[in-house]
Protein backbone atom coordinates (compact mmCIF):
# COMPACT_ATOMS: atom_id res chain seq x y z
CA UNK A 1 0.00 0.00 0.00
CA UNK A 2 1.56 3.05 -0.95
CA UNK A 3 0.36 6.44 0.80
CA UNK A 4 0.81 9.97 -1.36
CA UNK A 5 0.32 12.80 0.99
CA UNK A 6 -0.30 16.24 -0.69
CA UNK A 7 0.83 18.98 1.27
CA UNK A 8 -1.91 21.70 1.76
CA UNK A 9 -0.99 25.29 0.30
CA UNK A 10 -0.61 27.86 2.75
CA UNK A 11 -3.43 30.69 3.22
CA UNK A 12 -3.21 33.67 4.24
CA UNK A 13 -5.94 36.09 5.98
CA UNK A 14 -6.45 39.60 5.01
CA UNK A 15 -7.61 42.50 6.67
CA UNK A 16 -7.65 46.34 6.62
CA UNK A 17 -7.00 49.10 8.94
CA UNK A 18 -6.75 52.16 9.80
CA UNK A 19 -4.09 53.19 12.59
CA UNK A 20 -4.14 56.52 13.99
CA UNK A 21 -0.29 58.18 14.88
CA UNK A 22 0.11 58.53 18.63
CA UNK A 23 -1.53 61.88 18.88
CA UNK A 24 -4.74 60.18 17.98
CA UNK A 25 -7.37 59.04 19.80
CA UNK A 26 -7.88 55.68 17.05
CA UNK A 27 -5.42 52.97 17.83
CA UNK A 28 -1.85 52.98 17.27
CA UNK A 29 -1.34 49.03 18.03
CA UNK A 30 -1.83 45.96 16.27
CA UNK A 31 -1.85 42.33 17.11
CA UNK A 32 -1.24 41.28 13.11
CA UNK A 33 -2.66 37.81 13.70
CA UNK A 34 -5.79 38.78 15.01
CA UNK A 35 -6.43 42.39 13.37
CA UNK A 36 -7.15 44.05 16.80
CA UNK A 37 -6.23 47.35 17.15
CA UNK A 38 -5.22 48.81 20.69
CA UNK A 39 -5.21 52.51 21.75
CA UNK A 40 -1.93 53.43 23.60
CA UNK A 41 -3.77 53.28 27.49
CA UNK A 42 -5.11 49.63 26.28
CA UNK A 43 -1.23 48.00 24.78
CA UNK A 44 0.06 47.67 27.59
CA UNK A 45 -2.19 44.85 29.40
CA UNK A 46 -2.24 43.18 26.00
CA UNK A 47 1.83 43.53 25.28
CA UNK A 48 1.74 39.82 24.73
CA UNK A 49 -0.31 39.53 21.55
CA UNK A 50 1.11 43.08 20.08
CA UNK A 51 3.35 42.97 17.63
CA UNK A 52 3.09 46.50 15.87
CA UNK A 53 3.00 50.35 16.50
CA UNK A 54 2.64 52.95 14.09
CA UNK A 55 4.36 56.33 15.21
CA UNK A 56 4.68 59.19 13.57
CA UNK A 57 8.39 61.14 13.55
CA UNK A 58 9.18 64.77 12.88
CA UNK A 59 12.36 63.13 10.81
CA UNK A 60 11.39 59.45 9.67
CA UNK A 61 7.64 60.55 9.05
CA UNK A 62 4.87 57.39 8.76
CA UNK A 63 6.57 54.60 10.89
CA UNK A 64 6.20 51.07 11.90
CA UNK A 65 8.18 49.90 14.79
CA UNK A 66 7.88 46.39 16.46
CA UNK A 67 7.55 46.73 19.88
CA UNK A 68 11.26 46.27 20.72
CA UNK A 69 12.02 48.52 17.39
CA UNK A 70 10.02 51.24 19.44
CA UNK A 71 12.09 51.37 22.71
CA UNK A 72 15.05 50.77 20.67
CA UNK A 73 14.88 53.94 19.16
CA UNK A 74 13.68 55.66 22.63
CA UNK A 75 9.74 55.42 21.99
CA UNK A 76 9.33 54.30 25.54
CA UNK A 77 7.06 56.48 27.28
CA UNK A 78 4.34 56.17 24.44
CA UNK A 79 1.68 53.34 25.78
CA UNK A 80 4.04 52.71 28.21
CA UNK A 81 6.40 50.71 26.05
CA UNK A 82 9.33 51.14 28.09
CA UNK A 83 7.66 49.53 30.86
CA UNK A 84 5.59 45.98 29.12
CA UNK A 85 6.62 42.56 30.22
CA UNK A 86 6.92 41.68 26.47
CA UNK A 87 8.05 43.29 23.49
CA UNK A 88 7.87 41.76 20.16
CA UNK A 89 10.67 41.54 17.61
CA UNK A 90 8.84 41.44 14.60
CA UNK A 91 11.53 42.23 11.36
CA UNK A 92 9.82 44.09 8.15
CA UNK A 93 11.48 44.74 5.25
CA UNK A 94 10.22 47.23 2.13
CA UNK A 95 10.29 45.72 -1.18
CA UNK A 96 8.40 47.65 -3.89
CA UNK A 97 9.46 44.77 -6.62
CA UNK A 98 6.97 42.47 -4.72
CA UNK A 99 3.15 42.48 -6.26
CA UNK A 100 0.87 42.39 -3.41
CA UNK A 101 -1.91 40.99 -4.93
CA UNK A 102 -0.51 38.56 -6.63
CA UNK A 103 2.72 37.06 -4.04
CA UNK A 104 2.66 33.74 -3.16
CA UNK A 105 3.58 31.95 0.41
CA UNK A 106 6.63 31.43 -1.12
CA UNK A 107 8.12 34.77 -2.22
CA UNK A 108 6.16 36.91 0.96
CA UNK A 109 8.60 33.72 3.07
CA UNK A 110 11.35 34.52 1.13
CA UNK A 111 11.68 38.06 1.32
CA UNK A 112 10.26 38.24 5.16
CA UNK A 113 12.73 35.61 5.86
CA UNK A 114 15.45 38.12 4.91
CA UNK A 115 13.72 41.18 7.19
CA UNK A 116 16.15 42.43 9.78
CA UNK A 117 14.44 45.47 10.81
CA UNK A 118 12.65 46.46 13.90
CA UNK A 119 11.37 49.53 12.23
CA UNK A 120 11.14 51.89 8.85
CA UNK A 121 10.36 54.93 8.21
CA UNK A 122 9.74 57.13 5.54
CA UNK A 123 6.73 54.99 4.59
CA UNK A 124 4.91 56.02 1.67
CA UNK A 125 1.23 54.96 -0.36
CA UNK A 126 1.95 52.10 -2.02
CA UNK A 127 4.58 50.69 -0.91
CA UNK A 128 4.96 47.18 -0.03
CA UNK A 129 6.39 45.35 3.26
CA UNK A 130 6.78 41.90 3.85
CA UNK A 131 7.18 41.15 7.81
CA UNK A 132 7.88 37.83 10.59
CA UNK A 133 6.73 37.73 13.59
CA UNK A 134 8.14 36.52 16.54
CA UNK A 135 5.85 33.14 16.24
CA UNK A 136 7.25 32.76 12.37
CA UNK A 137 4.48 34.01 10.71
CA UNK A 138 5.13 35.92 8.11
CA UNK A 139 2.83 38.85 5.88
CA UNK A 140 2.76 41.24 3.17
CA UNK A 141 1.30 44.58 3.79
CA UNK A 142 0.53 47.29 0.98
CA UNK A 143 0.01 50.56 2.40
CA UNK A 144 -3.16 52.86 1.13
CA UNK A 145 -3.13 56.06 2.27
CA UNK A 146 -1.31 58.17 4.80
CA UNK A 147 -3.07 61.21 5.60
CA UNK A 148 -2.94 64.17 8.11
CA UNK A 149 -6.48 63.83 10.36
CA UNK A 150 -6.36 67.08 12.13
CA UNK A 151 -3.61 69.22 13.24
CA UNK A 152 -0.18 67.26 13.59
CA UNK A 153 -2.19 63.78 13.17
CA UNK A 154 -1.33 61.67 10.83
CA UNK A 155 -3.72 58.19 9.76
CA UNK A 156 -2.29 55.12 7.76
CA UNK A 157 -4.71 52.81 6.23
CA UNK A 158 -2.92 49.32 5.00
CA UNK A 159 -4.23 46.44 4.14
CA UNK A 160 -2.14 43.27 5.05
CA UNK A 161 -2.05 39.33 4.55
CA UNK A 162 -0.72 37.00 6.85
CA UNK A 163 -0.27 33.40 6.63
CA UNK A 164 -3.30 31.73 8.74
CA UNK A 165 -2.60 30.31 12.69
CA UNK A 166 -4.20 27.54 12.83
CA UNK A 167 -3.67 27.34 16.20
CA UNK A 168 -5.39 30.34 16.95
CA UNK A 169 -8.76 28.98 15.25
Amino acid sequence: VSVKVVPQPVKFVEHTVTLGDQGDSDGSFLDLSSGQIYMAQNAKPNCETLDFVYYWRNTGLASFYSPQGAVTTGITTFGDLGTWATKHTTKFKKDNSLNYQTATFETVSQCANSATEQGLTQLATGDVVCFKEDSGLVGIIKIGTIVPKAKGIQEITFSYKIQENLEIK
